[in-house]
């Protein structure tokens, strides 16, 4: 433990010259309090307790990540944190630095990612993928919180120990509940903690449909006009097909919501039987449901949040002001 306690504190050291070297550009008292990277490490005896607190790209990431797959046999509990930064409203994280190494946490009993908080301005994510990828490496976890819901391949892995899991709010959802509802690889669930859209508030009906696919030949007239032949107008249809066929593909944001009969299933399923607390956020379900879902199990600790997301009173019109409408006390 003495030695990766020496790795944890070497990285320190390495992102404070790392962090003076940026002092020039970075000279808001603010700066050198708030936005440094913080390496914090306690000796809990059976193991150390790790908390990465900083940004989360480029060299200050890479280095903790580097100590921390080093250290990782004797890390009991993992944190990430960080303040509320990034780029184009997003503060992604980019495990590479560790997935590229062989490093596995056979003891790591809690693994915790700070989730998106509704006043948040950057969105809080995980590259594509790497969700799975790092909590296979944790085979022992008892409490797991995550900002987003993991790909699919989340319940490949057995995780016979986990008794806490919480999700927050992302831009795919991966359909997890109904994943959920058909898995047995989390046996011992015990607190369901899970955010299904970013607001309720601000749609009317569920979101998530993909764009229009262009159809060409609607408007094969002012093509002729052009001087495209029906051969040609076809060869651009054809293009815009393939085109459209992959950006579906590779499409990461879908807001939609659960739908009810997803939840219907897991409140029937095996998996939802042995928990004992559900807390759910932002469900897009009507009053007659979430009555319906209690009776099915009455003795779930089930609770609801409903969380708008934070808007400037300078933009408060149009659908922006609907949940403040509804929630402002009037007198």
């Amino acid at each position: 433990m003495q030695k990766s306690l020496k790795i944890l504190q070497d990285a320190q050291l390495a992102l404070n010259k790392l962090d003076a070297e940026r002092a020039e550009e970075n000279d808001s008292p603010l700066h050198s309090i708030d936005f440094r990277s913080h390496l914090l490490v306690a000796d809990g005896s059976n193991g150390l307790h790790v908390q990465y607190d900083g940004e989360v790209w480029e060299d200050a990431f890479e280095i903790a990540l580097t100590a921390i797959a080093q250290a990782a046999p004797d890390i009991v509990s993992l944190k990430f944190m960080g303040p509320d930064e990034g780029a184009n409203g997003l503060r992604t994280h980019d495990f590479a630095a560790l997935l590229n190494t062989k490093a596995i946490f056979p003891n790591l009993l809690a693994l915790y990612i700070r989730p998106t908080d509704v006043a948040n301005h950057n969105f809080v994510d995980v590259d594509e993928n790497q969700l799975p990828a790092l909590i296979s490496r944790c085979p022992n976890l008892e409490s797991l919180t995550i900002p987003c819901a993991p790909e699919p391949d989340f319940f490949n892995i057995k995780l016979s120990k986990l008794s806490y899991l919480r999700i927050g709010m992302g831009f795919q959802l991966y359909d997890f509940i109904n994943n959920l509802a058909k898995s047995n690889n989390l046996p011992t669930l015990t607190v369901f903690d899970f955010s299904d859209s970013l607001s309720v508030f601000e749609a009317d009906e569920p979101k998530g449909a993909p764009p229009n696919l262009p159809n060409f030949a609607e408007n094969a007239a002012i093509f002729k006009q052009a001087g495209y032949d029906d051969a040609k107008i076809a060869d651009m249809q054809k293009m815009a097909d393939e085109e459209f066929a992959k950006a579906l593909a590779e499409l990461r944001f879908d807001d939609s919501y659960t739908s009810f009969a997803a939840y219907e299933a897991l409140f029937k399923s095996k998996m939802l039987k042995k928990s004992a607390v559900f807390h759910l956020r932002n469900a897009y379900l009507t009053e007659a449901e979430f009555l319906q879902l209690h009776k099915m199990r009455p003795d779930l600790q089930f609770s609801l949040s409903l969380e708008a997301s934070h808007v400037y009173v300078s933009h408060w019109a149009g659908k922006f002001s609907k949940p403040f409408k509804q929630l402002i006390l009037n007198r």
